[in-house]
């Protein structure tokens, strides 16, 4: 499997063995979060003919963020309009405010 940040991939995972079944895990020791990967899956057969699958492309789960908004004497402000990096959100009534980012850049 070929697999990367783009369609040019850049990064190659194998499985020597001949079966008719194969199974690759990515963890996140080899995966970032919040990053979209394309890959591309490769067979062959012991005579040397081979396929490679369709482009496919998946997204990690990006980061959570919690902020607790206070005032200067450290008391929570409840439904505050609070915002960061052009996201506009009020606090709830812990004085919370939550930005989730499955990808960089891109806020829900």
């Amino acid at each position: 499997m070929a697999y990367g940040l783009s369609k040019s991939y850049g990064q190659n995972v194998q499985d020597p063995t001949l079966t008719t079944n194969h199974s690759i895990t990515l963890d996140d020791k080899v995966l970032s979060r919040g990053v979209t990967y394309y890959l591309v899956a490769k067979s062959a057969v012991e005579s040397g003919a081979s396929v490679t699958s369709q482009p496919q492309h998946f997204a990690t789960k990006g980061f959570d963020i919690t902020i607790s908004i206070v005032n200067q004497d450290k008391q929570p402000l409840q439904i505050a309009d609070v915002t960061v990096a052009g996201k506009t959100l009020k606090t709830d009534k812990k004085a919370k405010w939550h930005l989730l980012m499955y990808q960089p850049g891109v806020k829900t």
